[in-house]
């Protein structure tokens, strides 16, 4: 049976003196499952409706008044349920994640503009873990109320990239390298050809977007799968000396301004060789 210090403190969110003392010296304190949380929570409310009947209880011991008895246990009840308000939310959102199990324990998961792996999820809070190693705290209510994203669940991934290929290329023979390029890169899906798609003109160049699928739902295979497809298509464009666009502006001036603007170069070069000639002579 938990002590009753601990399941207060627990309850209000107090840290412990051996927690205290793990912090301290930079060890991790043991986590505790869904169930330890949900029970000490409930050992808390338990304590807390027992604290508030004996102090109703001895009101009236001591002679006070049933209805000032009554209207003392309104405003602490009141209080306390103002208190933890945040807490009984989170608590409730915690049940459903639970039960509606949207994600489990390693999913690699992003919600509330945060991507990393589900740590754990206590009685207040779904930890995360992300790629950069932070641990991050969310509370059960925001997960809950926010959208989730698990690229776990399917088992596989779509690497999205854009190219900028120059009106100057073949489209057809642009499409048929990268296709070409991309067969071997790592944990490519074998069954699902690569998707190619021109989507627009630019200013100097179309739109090319290229998509691939992995068998993988790691964000470290992905991100190596990414960076070997840009390697191979970037690599098969030099072998074939097809151009990757860069973003240039052309400005026709038209025929006479054209003319005009050479006349007045023209003008500019003949006075600045004027001066060097005079600075000669002198």
């Amino acid at each position: 049976m938990i002590p009753p210090a601990e399941v207060i403190s627990s309850f209000f969110g107090l840290a412990l003196p051996s927690k205290v003392a793990d912090i301290k010296v930079g060890r991790s304190a043991p986590k505790r499952s869904f169930a330890d949380s949900l029970f000490s929570f409930a050992a808390g409310l338990t304590w807390s409706f027992l604290a508030l009947g004996a102090g109703a209880a001895l009101a009236l011991a001591a002679g006070i008044a049933l209805g000032f008895a009554a209207a003392l246990a309104t405003g602490l009840a009141l209080a306390i349920g103002l208190a933890f308000q945040n807490i009984a939310t989170n608590f409730i959102a915690g049940i459903f994640l639970s039960t509606r199990r949207p994600f489990q324990l390693n999913h690699l998961i992003e919600t509330n503009n945060v991507l990393g792996t589900v740590q754990s999820i206590s009685l207040r809070s779904t930890e995360l873990r992300t790629p950069q190693g932070q641990i991050v705290l969310i509370p059960n209510k925001e997960v809950f109320e926010k959208p989730i994203v698990n690229y776990t669940v399917s088992q596989r991934r779509r690497i999205d990239l854009k190219v900028d290929i120059a009106y100057s290329e073949d489209l057809e023979k642009v499409k048929r390298i990268v296709s070409q390029a991309l067969e071997g890169v790592p944990f490519r899906q074998a069954a699902q050809p690569v998707e190619l798609f021109y989507e627009g003109f630019a200013d100097s160049s179309i739109k090319l977007a290229v998509r691939l699928w992995i068998d993988s739902s790691q964000q470290n295979d992905f991100l190596q799968a990414r960076s070997e497809a840009i390697e191979r298509i970037k690599r098969a464009f030099d072998e074939h000396d097809i151009t990757i666009s860069s973003s240039l502006r052309t400005f026709n001036l038209g025929i006479a301004s054209s003319e005009r603007l050479l006349k007045i170069l023209s003008e500019q070069e003949i006075s600045r060789s004027n001066e060097r000639n005079r600075s000669s002579k002198e």
